[in-house]
């Protein structure tokens, strides 16, 4: 007797065990907030999502690493978060964004929101950028509030919100926005990683 004819078509897709489903969706929505213990806040509040304390300490270690080591490291958006958590800042757990300057609602594609953000004249950020404004696209509901050891506010909103931090003597930003997203202005990451680059080249020149 002959093999039963091979069934032809597309092939079946396997789905990722929960846990990494859950994973996928967080970073849909931007990535988990920092447990809130790891900047001296409490847990409950308004908007909490899921937590993920062996990426935050990771996280943490990174940035601090980097500060010793003279590491050039850019943040985006959690991770702008995390430069602050790390060198001792805190965080604003939820913003009252009635007006949605800092993110959208409903569906995943519409939590992007395009709004201004004022630079720094002297800032790292606005000499990468090349001015004093840019228009970001962010989606957070979190923020830094008291700025970390060493760092220096270098970017704003309309509202005061912080939206960029430098360190005054290492090679550490962080921006609150994403300039990697696909609808967001295509010349700010390349500026961003060029200077990134160009703190490597100085940090490598120094050795």
């Amino acid at each position: 007797m002959g093999r039963p004819p091979r069934r032809r078509g597309r092939p079946r897709r396997r789905r990722a065990p929960p846990r990494h489903r859950r994973r996928l969706r967080d970073r849909d929505r931007g990535g988990e907030d920092l447990d809130p213990v790891t900047w001296g806040g409490r847990r409950g509040y308004e908007g909490e999502g899921r937590h993920d304390e062996e990426a935050d300490a990771g996280q943490i270690a990174l940035v601090r690493r980097a500060l010793v080591r003279s590491t050039p490291l850019l943040g985006i958006c959690r991770g702008h978060q995390v430069i602050d958590v790390a060198l001792g800042g805190t965080l604003v757990p939820h913003l009252d964004d009635a007006h949605g300057a800092h993110r959208g609602s409903g569906a995943v594609e519409s939590l992007m929101v395009d709004h201004d953000v004022e630079l720094a004249p002297d800032s790292r950020v606005a000499a990468a950028l090349g001015g004093t404004t840019a228009r970001v696209r962010s989606a957070h509901h979190q923020a830094v509030d008291r700025v970390g050891e060493g760092l220096r506010v270098v970017a704003r909103t309309a509202d005061g919100g912080i939206e960029a931090v430098e360190h005054e003597t290492a090679p550490i930003t962080g921006v609150q926005w994403h300039p990697e997203d696909r609808g967001a202005d295509r010349t700010h990451l390349p500026f961003l990683l060029s200077l990134l680059a160009a703190q490597a080249a100085e940090v490598s020149r120094a050795a």
